[in-house]
């Protein structure tokens, strides 16, 4: 009978214990096992794109040593009247990272055709505000595809695969350092359905640049970014060798600061290309005066809806810094963004209501118009 009751009190035991360490669900926890992890590859699509618009630009003035970029200018030197290039040349195509948007919803070269529905698409692209331009990117898409074959562009990849090989892996490294995708989610509470990052040595700025693209699927919104090599590493020059001294994707800060960056856009930009925001934005236009335009010129952002996009991404990375990485990385760019001058005020807010009262605000998009009410 002793040793009966011994053993019935040992279980009662171990199942006292077992429920007292059971970690409590946090309420901004996201059911998402396993986690997940950022895709790192290289889009041929885009590469086209970018080796033709390269190609289609005649004012070029790069300081930067770049292998892939300094070897195209040769290798398709045969090619610079292509169809292609004409159109990239003589149409307006609209902002390039556009034109990116919709080759992501195409078939990858070798393939062709349409990866994603359609309709989905052009809806998509509407919503942005780009409406009937249907026609000419599908214009574009095609006749990047006859480079891609005529040009042997494959040839090229293969050539350089080294290149693109090495910064996949480091953009992977640095990467792997950060749980940005969770973070994201958590602080945002919304979900995406996959997250996709590659590197991109071809913008034709020849600076630091990266662009955020979201394409939305049958599936979800697929998350893509491209970005550049760092700023902040020197490649010596004419001196440059990437096999021994990297591709640019060493600087851990750089990488999870643009990987914030760009992914936040696909938290953001949707639910301020709705109707009633789009005219409440176009409403204040005359805000955007010379005095706030002036510190923006480096940053290619030309219109009154995108500084206001560019304000609350922006703010994504000061909270995903303060609360994730740390107050002195948060501090370093609040005082790098002061040209948003109503940063402060909506940092302020998202701290006091937004943060604080997740049973009102479910998800960031929820807390849209309270950020808009600061703008006077």
């Amino acid at each position: 009978m002793n040793n009966c009751f011994k053993r019935i009190l040992s279980v009662l035991l171990v199942c006292f214990f077992a429920a007292c360490g059971r970690k409590e669900k946090s309420p901004l926890d996201i059911p998402n096992e396993p986690k997940k992890k950022i895709e790192v590859l290289v889009n041929r699509n885009e590469v086209v794109f970018r080796i033709a618009h390269h190609l289609a630009e005649t004012d070029k003035d790069f300081a930067r040593p770049n292998p892939v970029r300094d070897t195209l200018e040769y290798y398709f030197n045969d090619y610079v009247n292509h169809s292609v290039i004409n159109t990239l040349q003589n149409e307006d195509i609209g902002y390039d990272d556009v034109v990116s948007q919709w080759l992501l919803h195409q078939k990858e070269f070798p393939d062709f055709g349409n990866l994603h529905n359609d309709s989905i698409t052009i809806q998509e692209m509407e919503l942005d505000g780009y409406v009937g331009i249907d026609t000419l990117y599908n214009r574009i898409y095609s006749e990047l595809y006859d480079f891609y074959r005529e040009a042997n562009v494959e040839k090229f990849l293969n050539e350089m695969d080294y290149w693109y090989s090495g910064a996949v892996n480091e953009i992977k490294r640095a990467a792997a350092q950060f749980d940005v995708v969770q973070q994201m989610e958590e602080y945002c509470r919304m979900e995406n359905y996959r997250y996709v990052v590659s590197p991109e040595p071809l913008f034709i700025t020849g600076g630091s640049r990266g662009i955020g693209p979201t394409i939305y699927t049958e599936n979800g919104k697929i998350c893509f970014q491209f970005i550049s090599p760092s700023p902040n590493i020197d490649f010596q020059g004419a001196n440059y060798n990437p096999v021994t001294m990297g591709y640019g994707y060493t600087d851990n800060s750089y990488i999870r600061t643009i990987l914030v960056h760009e992914f936040g856009h696909s938290f953001v930009n949707l639910d301020l290309s709705i109707a009633s925001n789009k005219v409440f934005l176009d409403e204040k236009e005359h805000l955007f005066t010379e005095a706030v335009k002036e510190p923006l010129k480096h940053t290619g952002i030309g219109d009154f809806h995108t500084y206001i996009v560019e304000h609350i991404v922006r703010l994504l990375e000061v909270r995903i810094a303060d609360l994730y990485i740390g107050a002195k990385e948060a501090q370093e760019l609040r005082d790098a963004n002061k040209a948003f001058i109503w940063l402060p005020q909506m940092e302020e807010l998202i701290i006091s209501e937004y943060e604080s009262k997740p049973d009102i605000y479910k998800s960031l998009d929820t807390f849209i118009p309270e950020f808009l009410s600061v703008v006077e």
